[in-house]
């Protein structure tokens, strides 16, 4: 069932947003000490939500960005390539870096690759 854009369609992917945000945060992990099994150590990383300069979510760490656009597909419907173009590519761009190689561009989607 394909649910209309604006209302309920709206606070879904509000609400998909968030739970994608939130097992992102669970997911981070405290690593044991190789020298002190007693001991946990944590590597230093940050969790952007919303950032001003592109995606939705942004993991920062030693290693580079994680740069992730969610977006919900009602009915988990298909994606077409001038979509992606149109409502996905230009809120990524908007945090790309040429002086950071590590850095990584996702698209989270419940829904699928079209025609």
């Amino acid at each position: 069932m394909r649910i209309p854009p604006g209302g309920p369609s709206t606070v879904n992917g509000i609400l998909c947003q968030l739970l994608w945000t939130l097992l992102t945060a669970v997911r981070f992990k405290i690593i044991e000490s190789d020298a002190d099994p007693d001991r946990l150590s944590a590597t230093r990383a940050t969790l952007i939500v919303e950032p001003k300069d592109g995606g939705d979510l942004q993991h920062v760490s030693a290693k580079g960005r994680r740069i992730q656009q969610v977006k919900m597909r009602s009915g988990r419907g298909s994606w077409s390539l001038v979509e992606v173009i149109d409502s996905v590519l230009p809120d990524l761009y908007k945090a790309v870096d040429l002086t950071r190689s590590a850095d990584h561009y996702e698209f989270i989607t419940n829904g699928h690759r079209g025609d």
